[in-house]
C-alpha cells in the first residue's frame, strides 16, 4: 500500500510540475496572434464568411484559462452589401483551471463590448443569416448523452454577463420596416444553476413601421435550475417610455412589476404581486396556470384603481372625453377570471366597475378562443344620476326645459359578442320616467350592420331640450320625417356604408310640442338608401301613415316623402306644432314630395311634388272674408265701418290640391263652402322668397247670423274678388267691392231701362189698338 501511495504522490507531483512548466513556457513560445489568418481561414471554410481580427488576441492559463479578443468582424452574406454582418470591439471569456479537473465549470464575467449586428431581409424574403443556419443544419447530429465518452459536468457557474454599447439593426426590404436597438446594455451577477442572480438590461429603440421610439429597462432576480425544472423571476420590473401614434396621447409611460415562478417538470406557473402602472391607472393581481407546455389553463384575480387622476383625465381627453380628475379619483374595477385553452373557454366572474358615479357588474363567458372566439354574458348598471356622469365628463349640456330630468337611469342586458358582431337581448333601460325594452345588434364585417327592435313606453323629448327662444320657429316633423332627419345628421359616407333594419315603437311621445300615440317606425338602410316605412301613429283624433326615403347613393342626397293624415283635428295639432292654428277643422292631407340636398335652403329650391287637402267644419284664421266685404261695402256707400270682429272665416268644406315645382307651390282649385259664402281660388306661394300671389273669388249665397250675413243681402249672388299678396310673415288682403257694385248698378240700370222700354211699348200698343178699333166701327 505504501508503494502505491508513493507512486501516486510521485505522479501528482509530476503533473503539478508539468502544469507549472506549461504556464511558464506556453506564453513564452506560443503567440496566438500568429494564427489569426488560420483562424479566419477556418471560419471562412465553415461559413463562407470572411472573419477579420484587427486587434490583439490575448491568452491566459492560470488561474484562469481565458481569451480576450479585439476588433473582430464577420462579413455579410452575398447580396447584402459590403458592410459586415457583425463586429465586436472587445470580447473576453475566462474559465478557472483547477475546477475543470473536478468536472466543474467556473467562468468569470463574460464581456462583450461594442457589438454591431446588422440583420436584413431582401425583397425576395432571403435573410443574411440563412446560410449560417444551413451550415449548422448540415453538421452531423451529436450522439445521445449515454453514448458519449466522458462524464457530464458536475456544475456550472458563470461569474456574470456584461454587454455594453451594443447596436442591433433590422432592415426588411420586403416590408420597408427598419428597427434599430441602440445602445443595448446588459449586466448580471454571478450565474450558478439553482441559485438566484441579478440581471438588468436597458435599450433605446427606433422603428419606422410602426413609428415608435423610446427606452425600455428591465431588472430582476432570476433563478435557473434545469435539473428540477424550476425557474423564477423575483422582483421583476419593466419600465417603458415610448412614443408612437399607436398609443393614447402618442406616449406610453408604464411600469410592470411582478414575481414569476414556473416548474416545467410539473408544467405549472404562478404570477404574484402583479402591478402595472400606466396612464394614471394601476392594475394589480395574481394568477396561476397549469399545463404550461401544452394548452394552459389559468385562473386569477385582477384589480384596477386610479393612481393619478390627472394623468387618467389626460388619457381620456385623447379620446375626446374631457373628464374631470375629481370624478375619476375613485374609479376602480375588480374581478376574477378563469381560462382553459384546451377547452377554448374563459370565464369572467363578478367583474365590478365603478367610474364617474356608475356602478356596473359584468359576467361573461368566452368560447372557441382558438378558432372563432365569442363571448356571452350579462351587464347590469345600477341606478345612477346621468347629470352627474355628464358633469364628470366635462360635457356642458344646454339647460333643459325641465330641471328635474337626467336624475335617474339604469340598464340591464344580456349580450353575445363575436369578432365582428355584438347582440343585446332582454335590454331594459330606464331614463327618468321613460322605460325602454327590446333587442339590438351591431356588426362590422365590412360595413356597419345594425338590427334593432325597441319599445319605449312614453317620453317627452321637449323636457330634455332647452326652452325655445321667442323668435325661434318650431320645426315639426312627422314620425317618418323625424327618422329621415335623424339619418341626415350622420356623415354621408357613413350612411352609404350602413346596413340597418329595425323597428322603434313608442307608446306616447311628445316632441316639438306635438303629442302622438302608438308610433311605429320601421327603418331600413342599405347601400346608401335609407327608408322609414311603414311609419304610423295616432295623433289628435286621427291617424298618420308615411313612407320616407333618404337617398345618398349619388353625390347630392335626395329626400322623398309619401305621407298621409286622416281625420286629424287641425286646430289643436297646428296650435301645438306651430304655436298658432291658421286652420281648424277635421283634416285629411296627403303629400308626395321630393327634394335634393341637406340644407334647408337647398330643400326649398328643389322641392317638387303634389299634395291634396280637405278640411271640414272649421275656420280659416287670420282673415274674415265677410268682414272684409262689409268693410269695403260700407266705405263705398259712405257708411261707418263695421265693428271689429274675430279674424276668421267659417267654412263647412275647404279643399284643394297643390302642385310644387322647384319650390313654387301652385294651387288652381281651391274650393270652400259655407252657408254664407262660396269661395274658389288659385295662385302661387314661393317657398324660396316666401312671397304670395293668390286670387280668391267669393260669392254671397245666403245669410248667416254668425257672420252677420244680413248686411250682405244686397250682394247676394255677386262674386267678389279678393287679392292676397305680400309675404308669409306679412300677407296683404284687398277686396274690390267698388268695381263689383258699379258693375251691379250698371246692370240694374240696363235692366230698368229695358223694363221701362217694355212698359212703354205695351202702353203704345194698347193705345194704338184702341184707335184702330175705333176707325173700323
Amino acid at each position: 500500500m505504501r508503494r502505491v501511495l508513493k507512486w501516486l504522490a510521485i505522479l501528482a507531483g509530476a503533473l503539478v510540475l508539468l502544469l507549472i512548466i506549461a504556464i511558464i513556457v506556453v506564453p513564452l513560445y506560443f503567440d496566438p496572434n500568429d494564427y489569426r489568418d488560420q483562424i479566419g481561414d477556418v471560419v471562412e471554410q465553415q461559413t463562407g464568411r470572411e472573419l477579420t481580427i484587427g486587434g490583439d488576441i490575448e491568452l491566459s492559463l492560470f488561474p484562469w484559462i481565458g481569451v480576450k479578443i479585439h476588433e473582430v468582424s464577420l462579413g455579410n452574406a452575398e447580396g447584402f452589401g459590403p458592410d459586415p454582418f457583425a463586429t465586436v470591439e472587445n470580447a473576453e471569456v475566462r474559465v478557472k483551471l483547477l475546477p475543470l479537473l473536478r468536472q466543474q465549470v467556473e467562468m468569470d464575467t463574460a464581456v462583450l463590448d461594442g457589438l454591431r449586428l446588422s440583420l436584413a431581409r431582401d425583397a425576395q424574403g432571403r435573410t443574411n443569416w440563412d446560410d449560417l443556419i444551413a451550415e449548422a443544419a448540415e453538421q452531423p447530429e451529436e450522439e445521445p448523452a449515454d453514448q458519449r465518452e466522458g462524464q457530464p459536468l458536475a456544475g456550472l457557474a458563470i461569474g456574470g454577463l456584461a454587454v455594453s454599447d451594443a447596436r442591433v439593426v433590422w432592415d426588411d426590404a420586403m416590408t420597408g420596416r427598419q428597427v434599430e436597438v441602440a445602445p443595448f446594455d446588459l449586466e448580471s451577477g454571478a450565474i450558478e444553476l439553482g441559485e438566484p442572480f441579478p440581471l438588468e438590461f436597458r435599450f433605446t429603440v427606433k422603428s419606422n413601421q410602426p413609428q415608435l421610439s423610446g427606452e425600455v429597462a428591465f431588472e430582476s432576480q432570476l433563478m435557473l435550475n434545469p435539473d428540477t425544472g424550476l425557474y423564477s423571476a423575483d422582483d421583476a420590473r419593466l419600465e417603458t417610455d415610448l412614443q408612437s401614434p399607436l398609443f393614447p396621447n402618442d406616449r406610453l409611460q408604464a411600469t410592470l412589476a411582478s414575481t414569476l415562478s414556473a416548474n416545467f417538470n410539473e408544467q405549472t406557473a404562478r404570477l404574484d404581486s402583479l402591478r402595472l402602472s400606466a396612464y394614471g391607472a394601476e392594475l394589480n393581481g395574481e394568477a396561476e396556470a397549469s399545463r404550461i407546455l401544452e394548452l394552459p389553463d389559468a385562473r386569477g384575480t385582477i384589480r384596477v384603481a386610479t393612481e393619478d387622476a390627472e394623468a387618467l383625465a389626460t388619457l381620456l381627453a385623447g379620446f375626446g372625453l374631457e373628464a374631470k380628475p375629481a370624478a375619476l379619483k375613485d374609479a376602480s374595477m375588480e374581478g376574477q377570471f378563469e381560462t382553459s385553452l384546451s377547452d377554448g373557454t374563459a370565464n369572467l366572474d363578478a367583474l365590478s366597475i365603478n367610474v364617474l358615479g356608475l356602478s356596473a357588474k359584468l359576467q361573461a363567458t368566452a368560447s372557441n378562443l382558438l378558432d372563432e372566439p365569442g363571448a356571452s354574458g350579462q351587464l347590469e348598471i345600477e341606478p345612477f344620476v346621468p347629470s352627474e356622469v355628464v358633469e364628470g365628463l366635462g360635457i356642458e349640456l344646454p339647460q333643459p326645459s325641465d330641471p328635474s330630468v337626467l336624475s335617474k337611469a339604469t340598464l340591464t342586458t344580456r349580450f353575445e359578442a363575436g369578432a365582428e358582431r355584438i347582440s343585446l337581448a332582454d335590454l331594459k333601460a330606464q331614463l327618468d320616467d321613460t322605460n325602454l325594452t327590446g333587442s339590438a345588434s351591431f356588426g362590422q364585417p365590412a360595413a356597419p350592420v345594425i338590427r334593432f327592435d325597441l319599445l319605449v313606453d312614453a317620453i317627452d323629448v321637449d323636457r330634455y331640450l332647452p326652452p325655445p327662444e321667442e323668435e325661434e320657429s318650431r320645426q315639426p316633423a312627422t314620425p317618418g320625417g323625424a327618422a329621415a332627419a335623424g339619418a341626415a345628421q350622420l356623415p354621408v359616407e357613413t350612411l352609404r356604408s350602413m346596413d340597418i333594419d329595425g323597428t322603434v315603437r313608442v307608446g306616447q311621445l311628445q316632441a316639438a310640442n306635438l303629442r302622438s300615440d302608438d308610433i311605429r317606425v320601421t327603418m331600413r338602410a342599405e347601400k346608401g338608401l335609407f327608408r322609414a316605412h311603414p311609419a304610423s301613429a295616432r295623433l289628435y283624433g286621427g291617424t298618420y301613415q308615411g313612407n320616407v326615403v333618404f337617398d345618398v347613393r349619388e353625390e347630392v342626397p335626395r329626400l322623398g316623402m309619401d305621407e298621409r293624415l286622416d281625420g286629424v283635428q287641425a286646430g289643436p295639432l297646428l296650435e301645438d306644432m306651430m304655436g298658432e292654428a291658421h286652420v281648424t277643422g277635421t283634416a285629411s292631407v296627403s303629400a308626395k314630395l321630393s327634394a335634393r340636398g341637406l340644407e334647408q335652403e337647398s330643400v326649398r329650391r328643389t322641392l317638387n311634388g303634389n299634395a291634396a287637402f280637405e278640411f271640414r267644419d272649421g275656420t280659416v284664421k287670420g282673415i274674415n272674408i265677410a268682414h272684409l266685404i262689409r268693410t269695403a261695402l260700407a266705405k263705398y256707400q259712405g257708411r261707418p265701418a263695421p265693428e271689429e270682429e274675430a279674424q276668421e272665416t267659417d267654412f263647412a268644406l275647404l279643399q284643394g290640391t297643390f302642385n310644387i315645382k322647384d319650390g313654387l307651390v301652385s294651387n288652381q282649385d281651391l274650393n270652400a263652402k259655407s252657408p254664407l259664402l262660396r269661395i274658389d281660388g288659385q295662385g302661387t306661394a314661393n317657398l324660396v322668397s316666401e312671397e304670395l300671389d293668390y286670387r280668391v273669388r267669393t260669392a254671397i249665397v245666403g245669410s248667416l247670423e254668425g257672420q252677420k250675413g244680413k248686411e250682405l243681402e244686397e250682394l247676394k249672388g255677386v262674386t267678389i274678388p279678393l287679392r292676397i299678396t305680400g309675404t308669409f310673415q306679412d300677407p296683404k288682403f284687398r277686396v274690390d267691392v267698388e268695381s263689383v257694385l258699379k258693375e251691379r248698378v250698371e246692370k240694374e240700370v240696363e235692366e230698368r231701362v229695358e223694363e221701362e222700354k217694355g212698359k212703354l211699348r205695351e202702353e203704345l200698343e194698347e193705345k194704338l189698338k184702341g184707335r184702330l178699333e175705333g176707325l173700323f166701327r
